[in-house]
């Protein structure tokens, strides 16, 4: 794994680190996010494949002449805001081939004449091989949510989703990236690498619905891992992790961490005041210890969400919360099913959870009617330490990397 090796404070500093650091804060902002204005055109477009011209809608801007991204029909997914669609990326040719002039366009002299003019340019399109997804959000939708006078409010912000992205910086196998945003009057554009293999749940429903057999699990978990550890090095905790948000890529089911628009950004302490007594913050790069972050609103999804944020506990711990829901997602890849409606003491799940036997002890409850198979010791003894109801006895980001159930 690649993280193992580390010893970064991030990775390794407890609950009781950040409460030694001052009282709770609130989280850092995000820089603005660089948008480029869109522009939607219909064009003609060669498509080597078929050596025909053809036509449709693309999203394109004139800060990035050489790329347009072409809509296709095919919805990847619905979303709070919008819809998620395939797209394919075309480039700007500017000299015509004679093999590839459109017949509809009249030759002039014999010369083949474009048929699209861009900014007096005569230029061509052609379709490539690369697809993307282009996640469309309509900002009346956005504004309706994020209205301080509606009764629902909803903290997912497809803006901080922009700016999240570019402030990772992305270069990560595990985290998905962003090509391009732009936005005109009636929505907000996030071009993406395309994930060809659907969602992790869909892949458990669908293929392993009494969970994979713990080798596999231990493979995809491991690329979960990869990218949550590179987001908490940046100083960003995910706040949705689920196997909704996981994207598996091509053949070699790679994993992919996608949908930053709950994500937070953890305050730090400054050097000189390791107490808080100021309530300055700052971020990771300033290498101190991170600040507990105050509970503003309830943030993720109900079958993985931490117990503390459901609760609406009057402080957290970024980082710790993220585990807890990794934890939910590694019990779900190894069983197949939720532990959990919700984390409260009135579910009978997240009560079987908690219980100090049910899943934890197997001399007084059969694996096979808690688990429902055999798992090694191992990973039962991560998970028990990962989906601890306390965040402050909670397993750290180093103590997860660093199990033995990895070189097991």
């Amino acid at each position: 794994m690649n993280t193992t090796s580390s010893s970064s404070s991030f990775a390794t500093s407890t609950y009781a680190d950040a409460e030694s650091c001052g009282p709770p804060s609130a989280p850092l902002g995000f820089p603005a996010p660089h948008v480029l204005k869109a522009d939607i055109s219909s064009l003609k477009y060669f498509d080597s494949e078929s050596s025909k011209w053809k036509e449709g809608t693309a999203l394109l801007s004139g800060d990035e002449p050489d790329t347009a991204y072409l809509f296709t029909a095919i919805c990847l997914k619905q979303t709070i805001c919008g819809v998620v669609m395939r797209g394919i990326v075309l480039r700007r040719r500017k000299f015509f081939e004679a093999n590839d002039c459109d017949p509809t366009v009249e030759a002039k002299n014999g010369i083949p004449q474009t048929n699209i003019m861009h900014n007096g340019d005569d230029i061509s399109w052609e379709k490539t091989d690369q697809y993307v997804a282009i996640k469309v959000d309509k900002r009346s939708v956005m504004q309706r949510l994020h209205n301080g006078n509606t009764t629902y409010r909803n903290p997912e912000n497809p803006w901080k989703e922009i700016s999240v992205m570019q402030l990772l910086n992305i270069e990560h196998p595990n985290v998905v990236k962003l090509l391009c945003a732009f936005s005109d009057d009636r929505s907000l554009y996030e071009v993406m690498h395309y994930c060809s293999g659907g969602n992790l749940s869909s892949f458990l429903h669908q293929h392993h619905p009494q969970g994979v057999p713990e080798a596999q699990a231990r493979t995809i978990f491991q690329q979960i891992l990869d990218g949550v550890y590179y987001m908490h090095s940046k100083g960003v905790c995910h706040h949705d992790l689920s196997t909704n948000n996981i994207l598996l890529d091509g053949d070699n089911n790679t994993c992919i961490i996608i949908d930053f628009g709950m994500s937070l950004r953890v305050p730090y302490s400054y050097p000189d005041d390791p107490a808080g007594v100021t309530g300055d913050v700052t971020d990771i790069s300033i290498g101190t210890n991170r600040r507990l972050i105050h509970t503003h609103t309830f943030c993720g999804k109900m079958h993985f969400v931490a117990p503390e944020i459901y609760q609406k506990s009057d402080r957290y711990d970024g980082p710790a919360a993220d585990i807890w829901s990794l934890g939910v997602i590694l019990f779900v890849l190894l069983t197949g099913k939720q532990p959990y409606e919700r984390p409260d003491d009135n579910d009978q799940g997240y009560h079987d959870l908690i219980d100090p036997s049910y899943y934890w002890d197997a001399s007084i409850v059969d694996p096979s009617l808690s688990w429902g198979k055999e798992l090694s010791l191992d990973v039962v003894d991560l998970l028990r330490s990962m989906l601890c109801p306390d965040p402050g006895n909670r397993a750290t980001l180093g103590k997860v990397v660093n199990h033995s159930w990895f070189t097991a």
